[in-house]
């Protein structure tokens, strides 16, 4: 079980993404799906908040970039409903996806999502990649 943890927490990174989907594939067919994605979404979404944290801190950055280039179109377009809708959608895609989690991270934040409210969704799409690579690994075995 600490090694589903521990493989589900290097899941969101894109310089750990890979060994950590050989590692939970590896542990898929040896264990429940169910209990690989329960386990593995759980400390993922623990590593896509520590990467949120760090993915807020860099947004200061780009609204001064915005700022300094008179660019306020962009800033203004990307608080529209709709466009907040479709980014935190794109986001959770991104993060259910085996991409590296950083672009999806980036998404979520711009589209204004709150840190409870991402946590959930964070560990929903999570859920979904490494239940469905935990299927595919457990089925083929």
């Amino acid at each position: 079980m600490v090694g589903i943890l521990i493989a589900g927490f290097f899941y969101t990174s894109a310089l750990t993404i890979a060994p950590a989907t050989v590692a939970l594939a590896e542990l898929s067919a040896h264990s429940s799906p169910w209990l690989v994605a329960l386990l593995g979404a759980a400390a993922a979404s623990l590593g896509d908040l520590i990467l949120m944290i760090a993915v807020r801190r860099e947004e200061a950055d780009a609204e001064e970039i915005l700022r300094h280039y008179h660019l306020s179109r962009v800033r203004k377009f990307s608080h529209l409903p709709p466009v907040r809708f479709a980014l935190g959608v794109a986001g959770f895609l991104v993060i259910a996806s085996p991409l590296p989690d950083e672009l999806g991270l980036a998404l979520m934040g711009a589209s204004g999502v709150r840190p409870s409210v991402f946590i959930g969704l964070s560990y929903l799409a999570n859920f979904v990649g490494i239940f469905i690579l935990s299927s595919v690994v457990h089925s083929l075995l």
